[in-house]
């Protein structure tokens, strides 16, 4: 299985890709308005989490996947699927950016390892894609490629978790 069929295996059901990312800001949007009067109470900061980490893991998936295809595949912007490339950054940064008016992100529960999560798993993602890319290994099922990157980023949080503990 090559990168490109990962690609159109994701895309195959544009409608369903362009209500999910639509959502997320309009969820963030919707969720301003209702807490405006009542402040930060605990239900409320988990579905905010919620929020940002689906609309930050798909945003950072489709950034790895989009330089992928920029330096490994050399195709051009406008050869790219809209709805796999550009709809979950733009709905990335809208969902933040939203969320942001509100309140402070980083007050949020789970935000603390925001951040080292989306760096391991961008970096695990590209390690995959890669393996992908080279034929390292024989992948020829989806799931053996989930697998991989599974097992890659696994070893890269507890890694990093084992560094940052010694130190």
């Amino acid at each position: 299985m090559t990168v490109q069929d990962i690609i159109h295996t994701v895309s195959t059901d544009k409608v369903a890709l362009f209500f999910l990312f639509t959502l997320l800001p309009f969820l963030a949007f919707g969720l301003n308005k209702l807490t405006k009067l009542r402040g930060l109470q605990s239900p409320y900061t988990y579905i905010y989490s919620t929020i940002i980490y689906i609309s930050g893991i798909t945003g950072i998936l489709s950034s790895v996947l989009w330089l992928y295809t920029m330096f490994f595949d050399q195709k051009g912007l406008w050869q790219l699927n809209p709805f796999v490339f550009y709809l979950p950054l733009i709905s990335m940064v809208a969902t933040f950016y939203i969320v942001k008016k509100r309140l402070r992100i980083g007050d949020l529960p789970w935000f603390g390892e925001l951040y080292e999560l989306l760096t391991a798993l961008a970096v695990a993602f590209a390690i995959t894609l890669t393996f992908v890319h080279t034929q390292a290994f024989p992948l020829s099922n989806m799931w053996l490629i989930m697998v991989l990157g599974i097992a890659i980023f696994l070893f890269l949080k507890l890694g990093w978790d084992a560094v940052t503990r010694i130190r």
